[in-house]
């Protein structure tokens, strides 16, 4: 599967996955401040933007293939892997695959743990309503929770369009495969990857609770709480969020530089599993961090992309609300 994709600046590669039902244009202000200090790698996932659409079902390994056969491409041999929401899920997939591949992850505004036995139910009737009437019965349900309080006119503008613009069978075939993802808790048990874990405290999908059940699954985690911010925390508080993750970055880079090609069949083991331990106390005011994780003090900086593409698939915006209403966790 050849992916659209944005590649700009240069030395250690970071990759930022974009959630679901975005595209790679979502980490816009992120290549723009991390350019400067890295080659930044934005991917259009299988069924979104430029990217060609695959109707059905894409399971989340299927994205991060897609991924590691982009990196082999390149000739990318490490990597920092960055994913918000959906591509959350796509990062956790890569680094338990191939954890000496990855020498940061990034993990915003998702979750960890499976979807409840009704909860593949719940999206199997969204997805068939997406597919039959259009993206706006996806659009719809994402504006009961996707933005924060305060979130920016323009930065809902731009996200409204963005959905919009969304392949519907591309948006119904990753809900139906997240429907299907596995329990990563146990996988990010094994890493032992710097990993900065990131969520708005008016997020209704990822909540404290969610997220404090990732850092606790974490040997080495650093955790950042956005006071207001909704779902898209990359957004909605752009210069905190870059300040925060250029610092992580800066202060996680490996001090040589890429040895070997990335070859997408060859897949490191991790043999140790870590006990868990006490976890960290939640409320619905913010995420608290885990016993041993990290809080951020952060600082940044900024500039702009170059391109490839490869073929495009437009959807259109009928409405049918109802049936993704049934679905309490269809973002994450």
């Amino acid at each position: 599967m050849r992916l659209s994709y944005d590649d700009a600046g240069s030395g250690e590669c970071v990759v930022l996955i974009h959630g679901h039902p975005f595209d790679r244009t979502l980490w816009k202000p992120q290549l723009a401040a991390l350019r400067g200090s890295f080659r930044v790698l934005a991917p259009d996932l299988r069924g979104f933007g430029d990217s060609p659409v695959t109707p059905g079902a894409v399971a989340m390994r299927e994205y991060a293939a897609d991924i590691e056969e982009l990196l082999a491409e390149l000739g990318i041999a490490r990597a920092a892997i960055i994913g918000l929401s959906m591509g959350g899920l796509v990062a956790m997939e890569l680094a338990a695959a191939a954890p000496l591949r990855y020498w940061a992850l990034g993990l915003i505004a998702t979750t960890a743990e499976p979807p409840s036995p009704q909860d593949l139910r719940a999206r199997e009737e969204p997805a068939d309503a997406i597919e039959r009437d259009g993206i706006g019965v996806l659009v719809e349900y994402m504006h009961t929770g996707l933005y924060g309080p305060d979130c920016p006119p323009a930065v809902r503008a731009r996200v409204d369009a963005m959905m919009a613009a969304a392949p519907p069978d591309g948006a119904a075939a990753a809900l139906r495969g997240r429907g299907r993802r596995p329990d990563y808790r146990p996988m990010l048990a094994v890493l032992d990857i710097p990993a900065l874990v990131v969520a708005g405290t008016a997020d209704p999908w990822s909540t404290a609770a969610v997220t404090a059940e990732i850092v606790a699954s974490l040997r080495r985690p650093s955790l950042l709480a956005i006071d207001g911010a909704g779902h898209l925390p990359n957004l909605e508080a752009e210069a905190r969020f870059n300040e925060a993750l250029l610092t992580f970055l800066v202060q996680h880079r490996p001090l040589s530089g890429n040895s070997g090609r990335f070859q997408s069949g060859d897949r490191p083991s991790v043999a140790t599993i870590r006990s868990s331990g006490e976890p960290p106390p939640a409320d619905r005011e913010g995420a608290k961090a885990a016993p041993g994780a990290r809080r951020l003090s952060p600082s940044g900086t900024a500039s702009a992309t170059r391109s490839a593409t490869s073929s495009t698939s437009a959807g259109n915006s009928a409405s049918r609300p109802s049936a993704l209403a049934t679905s309490q966790e269809c973002t994450t």
